[in-house]
């Protein structure tokens, strides 16, 4: 009996920690982590689609319409560092009249 009471007690210790901090674990808000990580890859501005990975170089290369440029131009996978963030609109909304705001 002593036996099975010194495994069970510290396994119920161990799910009675556990369960809390699985708990507590939400879905990821990458851009948010990624922004406050300090040390880490700057996340992108703007909307990141699947075969425009290829093309980042061809602004963020010379910093074509203020772009920066990278500081890693032979890293060519931008997407397996950086994560897509809040998206900056450069351009003035359009009221339903068509005129902009």
């Amino acid at each position: 009996m002593k036996t099975l009471s010194r495994c069970l007690i510290p396994l119920a210790c161990l799910c009675a920690l556990a369960l809390p901090a699985g708990a507590a674990e939400k879905g990821g808000d990458y851009a948010k982590d990624a922004a406050s990580a300090e040390g880490t890859p700057a996340t992108v501005p703007h909307r990141m689609d699947d075969k425009a990975h290829a093309d980042c170089l061809a602004c963020h290369l010379t910093g074509v319409r203020g772009a920066p440029v990278t500081p890693h131009p032979e890293r060519r996978d931008c997407a397996q560092c950086h994560v897509q963030g809040e998206i900056k609109r450069n351009t003035p909304e359009k009221k339903k009249d068509g005129k902009k705001r």
